[in-house]
């Protein structure tokens, strides 16, 4: 669109401010257009669920996103998509969280993984439901307290 073009349009709506996006068949390059002049690095496509995560660099995040995310609701709008968009740093640490998680460590450094943050790393026991322990002799402790209950394995079905 031409530049008098863009101004006598603006003359119409008395002032407002529009903005004009290039428009791409492509979702993931019309999101990039439509988030101009942010700077884009990378952006993950859900084509089944119809959502886009955007990653920019973390200076750019706030641009990205406009005043109270208007950004991001007028491309998710434009291309009928949900958009998140995430700064370089947040997506980095969420993938070392993540590899954490499924890495095994070495012998000897523990194999437990702590719970997720706001989670109790022990669960409190349930009133009226029965707990079970193992026993110095292998066997199991029962409903109640104390009580020992030997299972030899043949009340197991068989295949």
């Amino acid at each position: 669109m031409k530049d008098r073009a863009c101004k006598a349009s603006c003359r119409k709506l008395r002032g407002e401010r529009i903005d004009i996006i290039a428009w791409d068949e492509d979702p993931a390059r019309f999101v990039c257009n439509a988030l101009q002049p942010a700077e884009i690095i990378r952006v993950l496509v859900n084509e089944s669920g119809r959502s886009m995560e955007v990653i920019v660099p973390e200076e750019q995040l706030l641009l990205a996103i406009g005043k109270r995310g208007q950004n991001v609701k007028l491309a998710s709008k434009l291309v009928g998509w949900h958009i998140e968009v995430r700064a370089e740093g947040q997506v980095e640490d969420a993938l070392k969280r993540a590899e954490g998680l499924f890495t095994k460590k070495p012998e000897g450094e523990g194999a437990e993984v702590p719970p997720p943050e706001g989670m109790p790393s022990e669960v409190p026991p349930v009133e009226g439901m029965p707990s079970v322990a193992p026993s110095a002799e292998g066997a199991e402790v029962g409903a109640k307290e104390g009580e020992v209950v030997e299972s030899k394995g043949d009340d197991l079905p068989k295949e």
